[in-house]
């Protein structure tokens, strides 16, 4: 009688792949009902016919590189996990000795970051300048 084989992948972790799946793409959905993003102007985004993308996300069959791309045109950091089994070599507290620098990425990103807030500050005052003239405006009006 032959052996029977062990699946590569534990019930376990493949239950916990299929919920971190589950969760990203609700997350998608509510981008698309929160912003009224269209799924044909994110398809034409990301260098896809508005089919193939309907296709991959109803089968939550996006490439990594696709859901890369989504982030970035939101502009919201897709978040992966990695997981790696520890062997008794190697530690997941960094050696104190070690320096930890900023990635170039992680840099670039704060810059943007810094980029847009002083963009967002920049608009709010023009807003409420123009809450202050129309006060005003109105005021005027409202003693004829």
């Amino acid at each position: 009688m032959p052996e029977k084989r062990k699946p590569s992948v534990s019930k376990e972790k493949n239950e916990t792949h299929h919920k971190e799946v589950e969760a990203l793409y609700n997350q998608l959905n509510s981008l698309f009902k929160k912003t009224g993003l269209s799924k044909t102007v994110l398809a034409s985004k990301i260098s896809m016919s508005y089919q193939g993308f309907l296709h991959s996300y109803k089968n939550k069959r996006l490439s990594l590189d696709k859901l890369i791309e989504i982030s970035r045109f939101i502009n919201i950091p897709l978040n992966v996990k990695f997981e790696k089994e520890l062997t008794p070599n190697t530690s997941p507290v960094p050696n104190e000795n070690e320096k930890k620098e900023p990635s170039k990425e992680h840099a670039v990103e704060l810059e943007s970051a810094k980029e847009k807030i002083a963009l967002l500050e920049k608009q709010n005052s023009l807003l409420e300048s123009r809450i202050a003239d129309k006060d005003v405006i109105i005021g005027l009006l409202s003693r004829n």
